[in-house]
Formats: C-alpha cells, structure tokens, sequence
C-alpha cells in the first residue's frame, strides 16, 4: 500500500469517514458496545462462527467455484477469524476503514463478484444475530446492523473504486497494488509464512524445471503444540507459533523459504542446498527454537521442533518428495523429538 493509503486514494478522508459514521448512526454510545459485542458474543464462539459459516456458504455453487481455484478452507477459515475478532473493534479509526477498505480489494482481486460477497455477508450477519440470541445479548442487535452495514458500505466501495471508477492512480500503481495483494492471498494470516497453497506451488515450480542444481525439503513440526494450546490457551499458542516462524526465518539462507504446512506442522524449502547444506540449515533452526523459551503473557514457554529432512532425486514428484520428507520426521518423533533425521539419496 502506497504511503496515502486506501482511505486517501478512494476518497475516504477524515470528513468523509465522520460522515459515512453518522450516515450508520455510529457513535460515541457505541463504542462500549463494540467491546461489549466482541467479548460477550464473538471471542467465545468465534472458531464455531467460522465453522458454520464456511459450512453454509460452500452450500453454493459460487463459492465452491472460488474455492477450486485453489484455495484452502483451512486458511480461508484463518482469515475469516481474524476478520471476525476485528469487526467492530475502533470502527471509528482510519486504520479500521483502510483494513476494511483492502479487505474488499482483496476480494476483487481473489476473483469473489460482488453479489457471491453480499450473499456471503448476508450469512455471517445471520449467523452473528443466532450468536446474540445463544449469549443473551439481544441489547446489542442495532450495533450488529450498524457495524456490519459499515463493513459491507466499504467492501461496496472498494468494488465500486476498482470496477467502475477505477483507482485515481496509474496503471503501474494498480498493478503494483495487485501483485502486492496476491502477495498478501499467499501468506498463512496468522504466522505471514507462505501458506499451503503457495509453498507447494514454489516446489512444483522448481521440480517443473529441468533441474541439474540440488534441492532439498525440510518438514518441520513443533513438538507437543497441542499441550500448549490445552495449557495456556489458542491465543497464546498462535503467539508461540508466530515467534517460531520468525525464529525459523532467523535461521535460513537468503532465498529459502518457509510455508505453513497445516496446523503447527512447516515445509521450508531449501533451493541450491545439497543434503549436507540442508542439514546445517534444519540444525540451524532447531537450535534457535530450543535455545530461549518463547515468552507470551508472562508465560516461559519451552519449544523444540522435529525435521525430516529429504533431498529430491531427479525425475521424483512433488508428492513423494513430501512423502520422503514426512516419513523422515516422523522417525525425528518416533526418536525421542527436538532432533532432525534425514532421508539419504539413493
């Protein structure tokens, strides 16, 4: 995003904003509100909400239609919980508008029309509306309206600055403003490593070629993630997860990258890297996991990781490098965890 930001480029300045507010009826009285809506009905129920919406809306043709193109429920469903823990929350600040405003590019840039998101939002609405019945808060009905009519007035204007009138900026602007937002549909909402989908279409662009330089795959799963999230909480583990990444990043070569596999589960890929390279690097990052406990809301946390580690051999598929690679971590777990174990070419 350009310096100036959405707000600024559609329009939006600080009048506007004031304006669009009171065209919804949002005040001052309705900030309590807000914070009342996310503690009582949404933060409890909120993976629950994301579940059911999901369930609802791939009900229709149109959405299993932008789910084909690639795109998996289990980040979709990540960042729909991040939306959902957000709505509302400081609905009277820029950085609210400009995050909704980039959420509705975001959309037209996924290729979701216009209509399938207002059907999508009708469904959210009315699985919001069930979530105050079940908490009792019916007090807070007119908030939802005027909240979510907000969102949607914002996702209309995005649509409507990027299909009609078009963004008040080059063409260059705008194609910088896409690349950069698929760069954005790439990325895993909750850690920023690649996301399942991207890592493994980095790896199939790389087995695509023909290839004469070594590659090498390492599949890497925190140990006992489970015991932290039933310990302390999900809120505490997607924190040790976004400081594992980091750490992991820490530990890589410059044109390595690293993906979220699924859950606690990583695929870092390691282009150029012979076995004994591949193995430096994954002892590299085990290290910095187990080196310092990982501190979230007073809590020291102790993390280790365990990697399998698989070298391709030519002419061998995506899929059976992977397999290697994960048949490789799981003999790191049947060995005791917080160790790497490799597949050797054969």
């Amino acid at each position: 995003m350009q310096p100036d930001g959405y707000c600024a480029r559609l329009g939006m300045d600080e009048v506007a904003r004031r304006r669009r507010l009171a065209l919804m009826d949002l005040g001052a009285a309705d900030r309590a509100a807000a914070t009342a809506f996310q503690t009582a009905v949404v933060a409890p129920r909120v993976d629950d909400l994301v579940r059911a919406f999901y369930d609802r809306l791939l009900k229709h043709p149109e959405a299993q239609a932008v789910l084909a193109q690639g795109f998996r429920r289990a980040d979709l469903e990540a960042t729909q919980r991040s939306y959902l823990l957000g709505l509302g929350v400081e609905f009277w600040t820029r950085d609210y508008f400009e995050e909704r405003l980039r959420i509705g590019l975001a959309h037209v840039w996924a290729g979701v029309g216009l209509p399938l998101y207002i059907g999508a939002y009708r469904i959210l609405q009315d699985l919001l509306r069930e979530a105050l019945e079940v908490a009792g808060r019916d007090d807070l009905l007119p908030f939802l309206l005027k909240i979510t009519a907000l969102d949607m007035s914002l996702a209309v204007e995005a649509y409507h600055g990027v299909q009609v009138a078009g963004l008040s900026e080059s063409l260059a602007a705008l194609r910088a403003d896409r690349e950069r937002m698929a760069g954005e549909l790439e990325r895993d909402p909750l850690t920023q490593a690649l996301n399942r989908r991207a890592i493994l279409a980095r790896l199939r662009a790389r087995l695509g070629r023909d290839r004469e330089r070594p590659l090498c795959l390492v599949m890497a799963d925190m140990d006992r993630f489970k015991a932290v999230n039933d310990r302390y909480g999900h809120p505490v583990g997607d924190a040790v997860l976004r400081e594992s990444v980091r750490r992991m990043r820490a530990a890589l070569r410059g044109p390595d990258l690293v993906g979220r596999y699924g859950g606690e589960e990583f695929l870092v890929l390691l282009d150029g890297a012979t076995l004994d390279t591949a193995l430096e690097v994954a002892e590299r990052i085990r290290r910095h996991l187990e080196a310092t406990p990982i501190h979230v809301d007073g809590h020291r946390i102790p993390m280790t990781v365990s990697q399998g580690v698989a070298q391709w051999r030519p002419g061998e598929s995506l899929e059976d490098l992977v397999r290697r690679a994960d048949r490789a971590l799981y003999r790191a777990k049947q060995q005791g965890r917080n160790r790497t174990v490799w597949e050797e070419v054969t």
